[in-house]
């Protein structure tokens, strides 16, 4: 396995594409803020490219439905055209970066301090999260008649969001800015401790 260069002082955006493309498996390594932020609005490019091309095609589908076309014959005009190429794109783009964005995001956290098996433990508990929320939704939307109400969505809603709010906040830090020296188990299993030199 390849391992990232933290040592660079400056992370350009050529070096941060090539650093995400070596590291596609390396979930051990570390990724400066800049490496991170550069390859995210690499991101932000590609999908401004993306959106344009999918938005003109569903409106074109709801102009057809609108104006009174055969509803059958507007959603085979977007399944036949474009759409479906571009969807095909997209599913296949994000399969294809799934592993090395979640390694990038992995190295992102390590280099502000949490440990790799902290990094999973939060990403599982909000995948999961997120999907017991969508099972509830869809639970309550199938028992609507019998006025049935959880409430548990909005509880793993908003775990979710303070996870991911926490992973926000984690690729702004420096890096080693939750290093500790304590010696709590529970403090040391989610956050590196400071290295002594």
């Amino acid at each position: 396995m390849i391992k990232i260069n933290k040592d660079v002082v400056y992370v350009g955006f050529a070096p941060a594409i090539k650093h995400f493309f070596i590291g596609y498996f390396d979930f051990k390594g570390k990724t400066t803020r800049a490496g991170y932020w550069w390859v995210m609005i690499g991101f932000l490019i590609l999908s401004l490219f993306l959106i344009p091309v999918v938005g003109y095609q569903i409106a074109i589908m709801i102009n057809m439905m609108i104006q009174g076309v055969d509803d059958e014959l507007a959603l085979d005009y977007g399944a036949n055209n474009l759409l479906m190429l571009t969807i095909g794109v997209l599913v296949i783009y994000l399969l294809f970066l799934f592993i090395p964005t979640l390694a990038l995001h992995a190295r992102r956290c390590r280099d502000a301090g949490l440990r790799g098996r902290g990094f999973f433990v939060l990403w599982i508990v909000s995948l999961l999260s997120t999907l017991f929320a969508s099972m509830d939704f869809f639970l309550n939307i199938s028992l609507i008649y019998f006025s049935y109400r959880s409430g548990a969505d909005v509880v793993f809603v908003y775990m979710n969001y303070i996870i991911g709010l926490f992973f926000f906040i984690l690729t702004l830090l420096p890096s080693d800015f939750l290093t500790t020296s304590s010696k709590n188990k529970l403090v040391t299993f989610f956050l590196r401790t400071k290295d002594l030199q």
